[in-house]
């Protein structure tokens, strides 16, 4: 499957309800009403990549079943077979199956065990574990990393991409429920019809949150607010996130350019290639504003208590050091930051240095997973333009 095709996987959730306007936003060319059905368009185009809303039921049964997510939860929990002392081997031919379960350091290559790459990270102030958002297995090993900084004394908060900023008070009334549960917390933010991949992914770090005390912060971006951000609009504020994040966070001042660039290449191929041009600086508009209410939250829960730690839980793009979260952390004085990325394993990549190459400017650490089934909906959307187009 292509790179765009995987990227997919990761983008974030869209407004289902705007199915024809895609076909105007590909065919319409210029004309007075060409930007209402572009920006309608990115709706649509979000939607049947993510695979979230409607194309996602479609996908139901890729759900794991309570006895897969109990093997899995095992296959997770298993320390990677190499000792950190092995980091000669990067260079090896292994099979790519061979390579489920290893952390890797990116910053020299070397592999860890599970307990030493735990202890690495109660160095950081800020924890940020980047995810493909449909991978159960990253949901459980984001539930391990957490316990493991419970058991080692901290009790660090939670910042979510998946709960919306305007959402606190749901979620705050949940932390303070004696009876809190998981599935009370699905319950309380609408999760069904949020757009996010089923509940029961999540389900593993949700519940590890609650073996804490460590408040929890929902930081996403309300899908209401995207359209207008996109199409250069003032940003509002966000729940309890005000307007001035951004004078904070400099999203008053442009991206240098090598970083514009790589944020519009990253859009387009998100996108299937098939966004008009004239969207691409909207789009990283938008992505520009996610960091920042992500970054917001984390501050908001190490401010001004040096020993209190925090983790986010959000999309392996929002986590990179180049272009995300921690280049917006620098602007707020927090530098003791940890990036992880989540990744499955490839075909393509038989080596511990076939990631290494990638995710050395990306992440300080990697772990790397199976795969869940892929999808190819770039395939379907093309499909969807050909048939639209032809009626």
């Amino acid at each position: 499957m292509t790179r765009p095709a995987r990227k997919l996987r990761d983008c974030q959730r869209c407004e289902p309800s705007l199915s024809g306007a895609i076909f105007h936003a590909h065919v319409a060319g210029s004309g007075p009403h060409l930007r209402l059905f572009a920006w309608a368009a990115v709706a649509l185009v979000c939607l049947v990549a993510c695979g979230h809303g409607a194309a996602h039921h479609a996908e139901s049964h890729l759900a794991p079943s309570r006895e897969d997510t109990t093997a899995m939860a095992e296959r997770a929990a298993k320390p990677s077979p190499h000792s950190e002392n092995e980091s000669d081997g990067v260079g090896d031919n292994r099979s790519d199956q061979s390579l489920v379960g290893t952390v890797l350091r990116t910053s020299d290559g070397m592999r860890m065990e599970f307990d030493n790459f735990a202890q690495e990270l109660t160095t950081a102030s800020v924890v940020l574990l980047g995810e493909k958002h449909d991978n159960p297995e990253h949901h459980l090993l984001q539930a391990r990393i957490y316990r493991a900084l419970l058991a080692s004394g901290l009790a660090p908060g939670l910042v979510f991409e998946m709960l919306d900023a305007n959402m606190q008070g749901e979620v705050d009334a949940w932390r303070a429920s004696a009876d809190a549960t998981p599935q009370a917390l699905a319950q309380a933010v609408g999760w069904q019809d949020s757009g996010w991949p089923p509940f029961a992914l999540y389900e593993p770090i949700f519940a590890a949150v609650l073996a804490g005390d460590g408040p929890v912060v929902a930081a996403g971006l309300p899908r209401q607010s995207a359209m207008p951000i996109a199409q250069g609009e003032s940003l509002p504020s966000v729940g309890a996130f005000s307007s001035d994040l951004a004078q904070r966070y400099a999203l008053d001042q442009a991206l240098p350019k090598g970083q514009q660039d790589a944020l519009r290449v990253e859009m387009q191929e998100a996108h299937c290639g098939l966004l008009p041009e004239e969207m691409l600086d909207g789009m990283v508009r938008v992505q520009r504003v996610r960091n920042a209410l992500l970054a917001e939250g984390l501050r908001l829960v190490v401010q001004g208590n040096p020993a209190r730690r925090a983790v986010l839980i959000a999309g392996a793009g929002h986590v990179r050091k180049d272009r995300g979260v921690p280049q917006l952390l620098t602007h707020v004085g927090i530098e003791r930051v940890i990036a992880v990325g989540l990744q499955e394993v490839r075909d393509d990549a038989q080596s511990p240095g076939d990631y290494l190459q990638e995710a050395q400017l990306e992440f300080d650490y990697i772990v790397l997973t199976a795969a869940t089934p892929e999808v190819d909906h770039c395939a379907e959307l093309r499909k969807h333009f050909q048939h639209r187009s032809h009626k």
